[in-house]
């Protein structure tokens, strides 16, 4: 194999100076560029093989150089341009192959007027309920020729940064999940020059249309599943207050069913924290801090009823025999803990896949007949409550 010491041999230079030409550094005298370059094709150089452990990425320069020609004319044989002379674009070719160059075709559809792109913005990548979304999201997608480009957005202003990048790179349309829908963001989204369709939202109009669930009403039925197998005194545990979809339309329906039967909940009973294991255990011991702890829990999320599970657990409780739990959103993992958890089954993938359906009708300019879909849930009764 040709290493880069018999390229600097051949050029009678070191291989300090072949490396800086290889990694197009400008601290390098024009003559010497030129036999250097004139080494790598003399003694057939692959590039492919030996970039392979290497920090440095072959780009539209080094085949600019290998073959010859400038920049613009690269870029004119990778976007198909006739005007290039067949010898000069057999000749880039030539110089593609060598150095086994693969084009970043994400940034050229970006440049293009239709990127065949759909940007998809939700609030934690690694978060099992956002993967299966985003998955329904992916095989209706493929199905139609568009590729999708996934992005964090937390935070408010991440997120709108995140959908303005969007728009800018003239994405075909944008897929969003956001937990707090404020004057702010609607002013924003109203202003977006690309279609876009909301997931897990309850807000809509003909230019915004949404897909969900009624948060509200699964609420009520899973509370009322508990009070049905006798349990009076329910705690909710929630995740942030600002959360006006899964946190406070939840929390919404779990008053309601308590109402029906005269049960006021008592203000110990009603802690908000983050959708995460760890604040469900955190939040469930200060429920055992009370006097009288409750005889079940309604958690917003599978998560938050995980942990209290575990805090349960360990304080040597047992669910559902002293305690029972349920959750909402039926993750994967919740069938196989112990005990399985009771939930609610959202249709995360049908989220998406209807939600990317959509997004198409927008994208192609027709009518819709709903700007609101609601999809139906389901009560999954297992051994926790």
């Amino acid at each position: 194999m040709i290493t880069l010491k018999d390229v600097a041999k051949n050029a009678g230079v070191s291989t300090a100076t072949v490396s800086r030409v290889l990694n197009n550094l400008s601290n390098v005298h024009p003559r010497t560029r030129e036999k250097v370059l004139l080494a790598f094709r003399e003694t057939g150089y692959d590039f492919g093989i030996n970039r392979r452990s290497s920090q440095s990425v072959v780009t539209i320069n080094h085949v600019a150089e290998i073959a010859g020609v400038s920049i613009a004319t690269v870029s004119r044989v990778l976007n198909n341009d006739p005007a290039v002379r067949p010898e000069t674009r057999e000749r880039i070719l030539e110089a593609m192959e060598k150095l086994r160059y693969r084009p970043n075709l994400l940034a050229r559809q970006f440049r293009k007027k239709s990127a065949r792109m759909i940007g998809v913005v939700i609030p934690d990548i690694s978060g099992p309920f956002f993967a299966r979304v985003v998955k329904g999201i992916e095989n209706i997608a493929d199905q139609h020729g568009y590729q999708v480009v996934l992005t964090e957005g937390k935070h408010p202003d991440k997120f709108l940064q995140a959908v303005d990048t969007f728009a800018e790179r003239k994405a075909d349309g944008a897929l969003l999940m956001i937990s707090k829908l404020g004057d702010r963001e609607l002013d924003f989204l109203a202003k977006l020059s690309i279609p876009t369709v909301l997931i897990s939202q309850d807000y809509s109009s003909p230019i915004l249309p949404s897909i969900n669930i009624d948060n509200e009403t699964a609420a009520y039925h899973i509370t009322r599943y508990l009070l049905e197998k006798g349990h009076r005194s329910i705690a909710f545990l929630g995740g942030p207050p600002n959360d006006t979809v899964a946190v406070q339309n939840r929390l919404s329906g779990y008053r309601r069913a308590l109402r029906e039967r005269g049960i006021i909940p008592l203000p110990p009973y009603v802690r908000f924290g983050e959708f995460s294991v760890i604040s469900g255990y955190k939040n469930c011991l200060h429920l055992l801090k009370n006097n009288e702890p409750p005889q079940a829990i309604f958690a917003a999320n599978d998560d938050i009823a995980i942990g209290a599970i575990k805090a349960l657990q360990k304080k040597g409780f047992s669910v559902p025999k002293n305690i029972a739990v349920a959750g909402f959103d039926d993750l994967p993992v919740s069938a196989y803990i112990s005990p399985a958890l009771t939930t609610v089954h959202q249709p995360k993938y049908r989220l998406g896949k209807e939600g990317m359906k959509l997004l198409l009708k927008m994208i192609h300019g027709e009518r819709l007949e709903e700007t609101h879909i609601i999809l139906p849930f389901q009560l999954k009764v297992r051994e926790s409550a």
